[in-house]
């Protein structure tokens, strides 16, 4: 398997890379694990409500944030500093899974993520997504949007880690919802996105059980 970490990564770039490893894992059965911080981005999915944007894409260019349709499900959500973006490139085939079930091992896989940082997640039925309980209030922690083709799932989930300028998540309707329904790892415990990411490989890496032999980290 390879693991690539990226900071302060393009998002066009770092999606030409997904759907690059995806032919190669169709050809040398190779999978791959991006753990990356994206550059300031707002990415959209092809079904999404145009209306969850709430700003002009002007503004988002004043503000040097990038925004891009993709591929993947789901609607508005950004993308970038202080937040792990994962992109598991892996065939679901082999693992007999579908895209809901798919879906449900990220989220569960980003709960064992959140517990090793102390602070309890869990899934919502008929929801995307990972929450956690704040004054008895559900926020959402993490997102995920995935595009499935011959078997080879690209895309993945966004982790919110800290709060860093420029707060993209405000210029919209994240995922559909109110973004004061979103929440930050810092909002429970003190945290670096540093040790989220090492903690993030580790768990992914053992739990997927990630097909191939050579292992390559790019900071």
């Amino acid at each position: 398997m390879q693991v690539i970490v990226r900071k302060n990564a393009n998002y066009e770039e770092t999606w030409q890379i997904q759907q690059l490893l995806r032919e190669d894992c169709l050809k040398s059965g190779n999978e791959f694990l991006i753990l990356c911080e994206h550059s300031p981005v707002i990415t959209y999915g092809r079904l999404a409500n145009l209306e969850n944007l709430k700003v002009s894409t002007n503004f988002l260019k004043s503000n040097s944030i990038d925004i891009v349709q993709t591929n993947r499900g789901g609607d508005f959500t950004y993308h970038g500093p202080g937040m792990l973006v994962i992109y598991p490139i892996i065939n679901i085939r082999k693992r007999e899974l579908d895209c809901l079930s798919w879906i449900r091992k990220l989220e569960t896989l980003t709960i064992k993520v959140l517990d090793k940082f102390d602070i309890k997640a869990y899934q919502i039925e008929q929801k995307t997504g990972v929450w956690v309980l704040k004054n008895n209030k559900p926020l959402k922690i993490a997102s995920i949007g995935i595009h499935i083709s011959r078997g080879v799932s690209i895309h993945g989930l966004c982790l919110n880690v800290k709060r860093e300028p420029p707060y993209g998540l405000y210029l919209i309707n994240p995922c559909g919802l109110d973004s004061s329904l979103y929440c930050f790892m810092e909002d429970f415990r003190s945290v670096s996105l540093d040790e989220v990411i090492l903690a993030a490989q580790q768990i992914f890496k053992s739990n997927l059980e990630l097909y191939g032999t050579h292992e390559r980290v790019i900071a």
